[in-house]
């Protein structure tokens, strides 16, 4: 079998999708559908129309939730 990689998004939206299983694994759709899509439209602002730097990462960050 080959190796295939994941964005960084799509593997976070996966452990989290696995953590709501751990945690109740009777999770209803919605829970589950929310913590698959947690991250869907973040690459609508690319990380470079925001400065270098930790200050900069946050407000995106902030923005994007």
């Amino acid at each position: 079998m080959g190796r295939f990689f994941l964005s960084a998004g799509i593997f976070l939206a996966l452990k989290l999708y696995e953590w709501v299983l751990k945690l109740d694994p009777n999770a209803d759709e919605e829970l589950l559908l929310a913590s698959r899509s947690q991250h869907i439209g973040r690459w609508e602002i690319p990380r470079e129309t925001y400065p270098d730097g930790r200050e900069a990462y946050l407000k995106r960050e902030a923005y994007l939730k």
